[in-house]
Order: structure tokens, then sequence, then C-alpha cells
């Protein structure tokens, strides 16, 4: 599903539905694409590419293997995370 921004009058963008949606529901490290992780706040495009790379995951502790997802992010970012 791609993600459009849309742009205000004023020159703010506002959040589209599905990162509204990312940052209040749970999404799945094994079944998100890349644009979905990566509204999740905290994950950036880079970080969400190598968790669709990296995949399946068994546990979501299995993403401290993921290069660049550091402990103190993993934790900030994990109660948005599902398998």
């Amino acid at each position: 599903m791609a993600v459009k921004k849309i742009a205000k009058a004023d020159g703010r963008v506002s959040r589209t539905k599905a990162q509204a949606d990312a940052s209040t529901k749970q999404v799945s490290i094994n079944a998100a694409g890349v644009e979905e992780l990566a509204a999740v706040k905290g994950l950036s495009k880079k970080l969400a590419e190598r968790i669709v790379k990296n995949r399946p995951f068994t546990l979501l502790d299995d993403l401290s293997q993921v290069k660049g997802l550091r402990t103190k992010l993993f934790a900030k970012v994990r109660s948005r995370l599902k398998l």
C-alpha cells in the first residue's frame, strides 16, 4: 500500500490514514510492508527495509539482530509491533 503525503495550504504535511493507523495500532513485523513499518514513530525507512530483508522473525526480540535497531529504540517501538 503506497502512502501519500498531503500538503496543506500553509505548507505543513498532514499524516495519512496509514501513518495514523501505524502510530496507534500494532504493526506485524512479518507481514507489513516497508512503508507501513516506516510509519511507526521511531522507525526510519532504512530500518524498515532491514526488518523486511531479515524476515521471518519468530520472536519480537529477534529484531535485536537488525543492524541499526538499538536497544533503546527497540524499547520505544516494541509496543507498536507484533509478529
